[in-house]
């Protein structure tokens, strides 16, 4: 097993009532809009990347637009439980006007805990940086325990009186997958532990999962410290998941020994398809 740190990423979709966003740049104000879609904060620059998204939206505000900043968008990931799983940096990149996003004004429909952000953008020239972990992010503080792929047949066998066997196929089968964690610390397990940051917690996570939410499973491997490489399509385990009925009904941490803040904990993920 190589030194692989799970990584889960939900899906966020966007839609007419909740892209908004209000940006100053320069002296101008305006509100641009993320497109459509459903994305997720990869950081990878391909077309379902959230970053690149609020990127795209900020450099084609057309409310109306008078600036030629371009932005840099990026992430960073940590597995240290002591800090956010994830921080986001908006950087000018070329151009001259002073920038800043309002994330609290009534105008930004967008919800900034997706990408860790809290107050409004200080408006100057400086990077933009989140200060909690995105909420669509959840980053294991430790490589997991095992993850093998599985299938399943929806399918049965009677017998009858006589002893005569008859079966059916109903579908399938359906690839499934187990994975389990251990030596997990609170402050990524915990909401309860980390009340500063409850976004780093897989408690609170797991919420946004239990009505069928898709997400994608990556397992990173660290670049240096504690922080992990960039992921890509390369880092991805499958093409998306889901919590299975057994991994929605509940989520009961096991804590290792008494007194010990370590918990582990398993998961049963259906494939998405």
């Amino acid at each position: 097993m190589s030194a692989d740190y799970p990584v889960m990423l939900a899906a966020v979709v966007i839609d007419s009532t909740n892209g908004g966003l209000r940006i100053t740049e320069g002296a101008n104000t305006s509100v641009t809009s993320i497109p459509a879609g459903t994305y997720f904060l990869r950081g990878d620059g391909v077309a379902d990347d959230l970053l690149l998204a609020i990127k795209t939206a900020m450099e084609t505000n057309t409310a109306p637009r008078v600036s030629v900043n371009t932005y840099t968008v990026a992430v960073a990931w940590s597995t240290s439980p002591a800090a956010p799983s994830a921080v986001i940096t908006i950087t000018r990149a070329t151009g001259a006007d002073t920038f800043g996003v309002l994330w609290a004004d009534a105008l930004t429909t967008f919800d900034q805990a997706l990408v860790g952000f809290v107050a409004s953008d200080t408006v100057n020239a400086s990077a933009k940086t989140s200060t909690l972990s995105p909420s669509c992010v959840w980053v294991s503080p430790e490589i997991y325990v095992e993850a093998e792929e599985d299938e399943e047949d929806d399918a049965y066998v009677q017998r009858a009186r006589s002893g005569v066997v008859r079966g059916g196929d109903r579908g399938g089968p359906y690839e499934t997958l187990r994975i389990s964690f251990q030596l997990m610390e609170e402050r990524r397990v915990k909401a309860a532990r980390i009340a500063a940051d409850v976004a780093r917690a897989f408690d609170r996570f797991r919420r946004q999962l239990v009505r069928g939410r898709q997400f994608e499973l990556h397992f990173g491997t660290i670049s240096s410290g504690t922080t992990l490489a960039a992921l890509s399509s390369s880092t991805e385990r499958g093409a998306g998941w889901h919590l299975s009925p057994d991994s929605v009904d509940g989520f009961r941490a096991e804590r290792l020994r008494p007194g010990l803040p370590l918990y582990a904990w398993s998961l049963e993920l259906w494939a998405h398809v």
